[in-house]
């Protein structure tokens, strides 16, 4: 469905990002998931060409076979919204707020799709309905600012999704709900994904959000894939260090673990904070932050393709499934492993 290679966002002299390869398969759910700054947003957003004006994107985006790199953005016009559906983080400042809900919806519909303007109505009623939205036909008279940051987001979905999308791009689309909305918006993207058969891409800082809707996990640093894989291997036995310190410093992973053990334990944090693109280290981007860090760190590290998980790091964590990997984060006895041999993902 979608198949990235060799992908550069260049702003000025600095790259912001850098990725080998990356692909999702029709009807599956990809998870991509680092720190604030770490370039998921610039990923997803040059994917449907919504990246700033003055990045530069060169490679390969193929969706569906069709080349999206060099496009301009009257031939985007008739990806975005059509092929393409994206869920934007805050939906508050997404959705127009003089415009009223009901001609939102009903904007892409009227662009892309042949649907006569006396079953449009209809229409955007069922998708407000599908978004679970409680009595839509009240709804469609309303601005954004007279709904609750949970309804805004259910807006976001149902413009979304109005066309029939083949691929649904969800950037960080909870970041701003409470948990209890979260919940609530996560099984909806779910399920509409499962029942649409829609291709899913989906962009989150929070690994506890990740593990809950995805199949595959692209753990993003600097840029670069770091780490690809089934989410359940991801999670439970991470490779790289980014990931594994990762994973240490989310307490919501703690699945089957004594309730009193995980209050207990330390919580683990991750030193220093992402570097601004002129910082970045030579070799791998997150030597500096790690606390396994060797000199052969210095060298671009190469990557491992371990059945189908692959990581690039000279000196794998040595996770334990259902552990949260306490020594690897902490840079303890398990911190180091066998370095990676084969290029595979960047």
């Amino acid at each position: 469905m979608l198949e990235i290679r060799d992908l550069k966002v260049t702003i000025g002299p600095f790259t912001i990002v850098d990725i080998e390869r990356l692909a999702v398969a029709p009807g599956r759910r990809l998870g991509i998931v680092g720190e604030s700054g770490s370039g998921k947003t610039m990923t997803t957003m040059s994917i449907v060409g919504l990246q700033p004006a003055e990045a530069a994107v060169t490679g390969s985006i193929r969706f569906n076979g069709r080349e999206l790199v060099g496009l301009t953005d009257r031939q985007f016009s008739s990806v975005r919204g059509r092929e393409i559906g994206v869920i934007f983080q805050d939906p508050a400042k997404a959705l127009n707020p003089m415009m009223r809900i009901g001609r939102q919806v009903s904007e892409a519909i009227r662009l892309h799709m042949n649907v006569p303007a006396e079953k449009l109505r209809a229409r955007v009623v069922d998708l407000l309905t599908q978004v679970q939205l409680a009595d839509a036909r009240s709804l469609l008279q309303r601005y954004p600012h007279q709904l609750s940051g949970g309804q805004q987001q259910r807006v976001m979905i149902a413009i979304a999704i109005a066309c029939d999308p083949k691929l649904l791009i969800a950037d960080e689309p909870t970041t701003s709900l409470d948990v209890t909305v979260q919940n609530g918006i996560l099984e909806l993207i779910r399920d509409l994904s499962a029942s649409r058969n829609m291709t899913l891409l989906f962009v989150t800082h929070n690994l506890g959000v990740i593990k809950s809707i995805s199949d595959t996990i692209a753990v993003i640093y600097g840029g670069q894939v770091v780490e690809l894989g089934p989410t359940d291997q991801v999670i439970n036995a991470p490779l790289h260090q980014y990931t594994q310190a990762l994973v240490s410093a989310d307490p919501g992973i703690a699945d089957d673990r004594d309730l009193g053990a995980v209050v207990n334990q330390r919580l683990h944090t991750i030193r220093g904070s992402v570097p601004s693109l002129d910082k970045f280290p030579s070799g791998c981007r997150f030597r500096g932050r790690c606390v396994a860090e060797t000199a052969a760190c210095a060298r671009s590290p190469r990557t491992e393709d371990v059945a189908g998980h692959l990581y690039r790091c000279w000196n794998p964590a040595r996770s334990v499934t259902g552990s949260r990997g306490a020594a690897g984060a902490a840079g303890g006895p398990g911190a180091a492993g066998n370095p990676g041999a084969v290029d595979a993902a960047r």
